[in-house]
């Protein structure tokens, strides 16, 4: 009864309210700040201690995707929350009282046929076309900036989480330098997107739609979601997956996820990476939802760290990963205690 109670509230929760990036950065100033770091760029820092297991940072996706499928959809399309596999995507009855079916942006994207780019994506496993599809429509058809009052959220008892402005404040993100010209397979994917597009387009609008969505933009959308999106993973509740689950946490196993969805946000994008990270990534409300809560106590000033990889890891791992996915190797003080300790047998 525990677990269900607290999972129909952090559904609630998902209501949400469009805040700019540069006005979420100013309602967190009593908790962190946005400062530049030397061979890093910038990261955000800490101006006040913090204790441990405290919240600091909530926030919804700007944009998120379930895993491409072509046959099984057993995420939520709009918030990730699992539930019964379906042959089509669906929405839950969370977003359905949020109002997602009437945005305008989303009403377009499921006119759209987007079989062939979910084919492509479920050949490579790449995830971050299907997010750019999501981006096109919502540039094509804005939502309204005032959603959260729309929605009624004033109603709640806990202010909705705020989530960013993607026509806006992906432009503040970190961007991988991709020289000209692009990739072969965002050549096909930005075809294949623009194909899609047209299905739910109607004459003009299609010259349109290609005109503003050009493989120029595509590609700097893709340059900067390699960097940002986050790893989403859900636990379905559902039949044989939910005593599956049970049966791996009772044995001390890892808990097998329902499926790796991603999601883009606005100020969590500007942690930067630590081997030993104070704040823990959380997913609480088994959803898209995301909550950064302090590993352990936080000094004043002190820079604010996630980490982008698996902290099990061992360090040969940890740098291959990272130097894979970001393009850097790991400087921090674990890193080089291990690498020395690795180094010294």
């Amino acid at each position: 009864m525990t677990l269900r109670g607290s999972g129909r509230l952090a559904r609630r929760l998902f209501h949400t309210r469009i805040v700019p990036l540069e006005q979420q950065l100013e309602h967190a100033a009593t908790v962190l700040q946005l400062l530049q770091v030397p061979g890093q760029g910038r990261g955000l820092f800490a101006t006040q201690a913090i204790s441990q297991n405290t919240l600091v940072h909530r926030e919804a996706p700007m944009l998120c995707t379930p895993p491409p499928s072509l046959h099984q959809h057993a995420a939520c399309a709009g918030c990730l929350a699992p539930g019964s596999p379906s042959p089509t995507p669906w929405i839950c009855q969370a977003c359905r009282e949020a109002g997602l079916q009437g945005e305008p942006w989303w009403r377009l994207h499921a006119r759209c046929d987007w079989g062939p780019l979910q084919a492509l994506c479920s050949g490579s496993g790449d995830k971050f076309p299907l997010l750019m599809a999501r981006l096109a429509c919502m540039r094509l058809r804005p939502c309204g900036p005032e959603r959260g009052e729309e929605l009624g959220v004033g109603a709640l008892r806990s202010p909705p989480p705020a989530r960013g402005d993607p026509l806006s404040d992906l432009q503040h993100l970190c961007h991988a330098r991709v020289p000209p010209p692009p990739p072969e397979p965002w050549r096909e994917q930005h075809a294949a997107l623009l194909r899609g597009l047209a299905a739910g387009l109607a004459g003009k609008a299609t010259a349109v739609a290609c005109r503003a969505l050009d493989l120029a933009w595509y590609s700097d959308g893709m340059s900067r979601l390699h960097l940002n999106v986050f790893r989403v993973d859900t636990i379905s509740m559902h039949g044989a997956s939910l005593l599956q689950a049970a049966a791996a946490s009772l044995g001390g196993g890892p808990v097998a996820a329902l499926g790796a969805g991603s999601a883009l946000y606005a100020l969590a994008s500007l942690f930067n990476h630590s081997c030993d990270p104070c704040l823990d990534v959380q997913f609480p409300g088994n959803n898209a939802l995301l909550t950064l809560r302090a590993a352990r106590d936080v000094d004043a000033g002190e820079q604010l760290t996630i980490s982008y990889v698996d902290v099990g890891a061992g360090v040969t791992q940890r740098q291959r990963s990272l130097h894979h996915a970001y393009g850097f190797r790991c400087r921090c003080a674990r890193c080089v205690e291990e690498g020395a300790g690795s180094a010294g047998d």
